[in-house]
């Protein structure tokens, strides 16, 4: 079940794919509701369902169908005694990245919302296909922002595709451990045996140290929105783009439970295949990349240790 995560809402809702290739969505209540009007409808603002319920009793489950084969494109609207709150699948299915989601959608402090499909964030798009790309654009993204450093780019260079309306934009912000911008490189030179967890809270100190300007320069760009949704990456999409990510639900107000469940969710989307990946080049130079767990990992102490810092910074952000 993948679940849509809104926790100031009354009710949970969580997209399934069919074997038919349609999709079942599935609202839990959380609490005794006098009412519940729920509406499924698409990117293009186009309705495929909807359904009214009264007396509705906390832990009842209800689904709903929806017509939209393509689950990035679904979004729900559940109005309630307590207001509205919009849906969407958080993750975005794409063939060529793991860790590509949409980081709005989160409640804010004054109890408005984070609007959906605004706010995106990934790890690098050296593997993205054809079709990817023309998912980014019905996704409504206009702008690019690569936080890599050239030799990354270099390494894993971002193919647009010819006449692409995404406008790329590259501003550099590095991390260092050991005195290595890439501590896979220190790794494998023998500078690095092992990267702790203490060592992932001083790169974060390191990059809001010298970078606190352009992660707000950034941030300020993305929440400006005029020219439409925006994407944030590096290259893998924790650490760097994490930091501007938190500051932008910041400034709207984000908890700070939600910040850290975003930050936290690179864990299970790209941790897991990072390691795999890397894993046979360090058996093969007789390193054991369990001690390098932390650096492939979103740390939350790294994000803790760095939290009140990143608190202030954001009260310098503007929300239109």
């Amino acid at each position: 079940m993948r679940i849509t995560r809104s926790p100031a809402s009354p009710v949970y809702v969580s997209f399934e794919n069919t074997s038919g290739g349609n999709q079942d969505i599935s609202l839990l209540a959380l609490a005794d509701l006098g009412h519940l009007s729920v509406e499924v409808y698409d990117l293009f603002g186009i309705r495929h369902n909807a359904m009214e319920l009264k007396s509705v009793s906390a832990g009842t489950q209800y689904g709903i169908a929806a017509d939209e084969t393509n689950s990035n494109h679904t979004m729900v609207r559940a109005s309630v005694d307590r207001g509205e709150q919009r849906f969407a699948r958080r993750v975005i299915q794409l063939e060529g990245a793991n860790n590509f989601r949409d980081f709005g959608g989160y409640q804010s402090s004054d109890s408005a919302q984070m609007p959906w499909r605004r706010f995106f964030r990934s790890e690098n798009l050296a593997k993205l296909t054809a079709e990817d790309f023309k998912e980014m654009e019905r996704l409504g993204i206009k702008r690019i922002f690569d936080l890599r450093r050239p030799d990354e780019i270099a390494i894993s260079p971002t193919s647009l595709p010819t006449q692409s309306q995404f406008e790329l934009i590259n501003i550099a912000v590095s991390g260092q451990i050991s005195g290595f911008d890439d501590a896979v490189i220190g790794a494998f030179k023998g500078h690095i045996a092992e990267i702790t967890i203490a060592d992932m809270v001083a790169m974060y100190n390191y990059i809001i140290d010298k970078y606190s300007d352009t992660l707000l320069f950034v941030a300020q760009q993305i929440l400006d929105g005029a020219a439409g949704a925006s994407l944030v990456h590096c290259t893998a999409g924790k650490d760097r783009t994490g930091m501007v990510v938190a500051l932008i639900q910041l400034a709207y107000g984000v908890s700070r439970q939600d910040v850290f469940y975003d930050y936290l969710l690179s864990n299970r989307l790209r941790t897991p295949w990072r390691i795999a990946t890397l894993a046979p080049e360090f058996r093969r130079r007789d390193l054991d990349i369990s001690k390098f767990k932390s650096y492939f990992s979103a740390p939350f102490q790294a994000l803790d240790e760095s939290f009140d810092r990143l608190s202030v910074l954001a009260e310098q952000l503007s929300v239109e």
